[in-house]
């Protein structure tokens, strides 16, 4: 329940968690409901993105992300836990969503670009 993308509720499943200062999302399952796809590419640790046209592609452990060949630095370095890949929010922010977290209820709001 808290998620709102483009002003309706998102059911995500899993929801964001504050640590160390940033908000970590579930990137297949929010970019699922933003209408992308994931992939895992285990040999790697690359987690890819499918997202408006766009291939963004995590390493784990890695700080950065590549957007459609560009580099993109993040406020932290994606994790895998319980077999989820999380990455920071604002990721999305850098994908052309508008964003609005409010850490202490937990909420991310998500506008989707035009």
């Amino acid at each position: 329940m808290p998620y709102m993308i483009g002003g309706e509720m998102a059911e995500v499943g899993t929801e964001p968690r504050l640590q160390d200062g940033t908000m970590w999302v579930p990137l297949r399952k929010l970019g699922q409901a933003l209408g992308g796809n994931a992939d895992w590419v285990a040999p790697n640790r690359v987690a890819v993105l499918y997202l408006n046209g766009q291939i963004i592609t995590l390493t784990i452990g890695d700080q950065t992300a590549d957007v459609d060949g560009e580099r993109r630095e993040l406020q932290g370095a994606p994790f895998v836990e319980d077999g989820e890949t999380w990455v920071p929010v604002r990721l999305f922010e850098s994908l052309g969503y508008t964003l609005s977290a409010d850490p202490q209820n937990g909420i991310v709001d998500l506008s989707v670009p035009a």
